[in-house]
């Protein structure tokens, strides 16, 4: 037995395939070089790959097309007015939401809640469905928590969206001051 390489030879010439000898054979010694030869492609195409992606990166994120432009304020400008919606609105949807987890419910005076309680778990026969109830009353609750988790979330959202739209009207303008320029140099030329 030779080399890995002679040996894929032999066997591909046992299947019937003329294998070249001269000069391919000469410059393709061992398997080992070939393998060296196929991570090194591999390495360079990855490399282009990176290439390509910082490119299209850099040209979406220094886009000079004022229509493009345009969209890109519009978008985020649709998004920070559906996020400021959502924060007017959050009374509401939690509403609406603690509406579809509440139960009909029997008021109990402070004093007598424990001993209610311990009516209720006695009487439930099921600890799954009473563990379901208080975790959908502990959820309900949760919502009128003050700070609301909802409220600080969605205005970190809010204020993301409102800087993103000010940079791409600050980016808008800096691409007709560039239009603008360009135009006045070619029509003093």
């Amino acid at each position: 037995m030779g080399s890995p390489y002679e040996d894929l030879l032999q066997h591909a010439s046992s299947l019937g395939f003329i294998m070249p000898q001269g000069k391919c054979h000469k410059i393709v010694q061992t398997m080992e070089d070939a393998e060296e030869l196929v991570k090194q492609q591999q390495t360079v195409a990855e490399l282009q790959l990176r290439v390509a992606a910082l490119t299209a990166f850099q040209q979406s994120h220094f886009t000079t097309d004022k229509q493009a432009l345009q969209a890109r304020v519009s978008n985020m400008s649709r998004a920070a007015d559906t996020l400021h919606t959502i924060c007017k609105t959050k009374d509401s949807l939690a509403e609406r939401l603690r509406s579809s987890k509440m139960r009909p419910s029997v008021p109990v005076a402070p004093d007598y809640q424990s001993d209610f309680t311990a009516l209720l778990q006695h009487s439930a026969g099921s600890a799954p469905q009473l563990h379901d109830g208080m975790t959908a009353l502990r959820w309900a609750a949760a919502l009128d928590d003050k700070p609301s988790a909802w409220e600080d979330q969605l205005e970190c959202i809010l204020g993301v969206a409102k800087e993103l739209s000010s940079c791409f009207t600050s980016m808008e303008e800096f691409s007709s001051a560039l239009v603008n320029s360009s135009s006045t140099s070619t029509s003093t030329s």
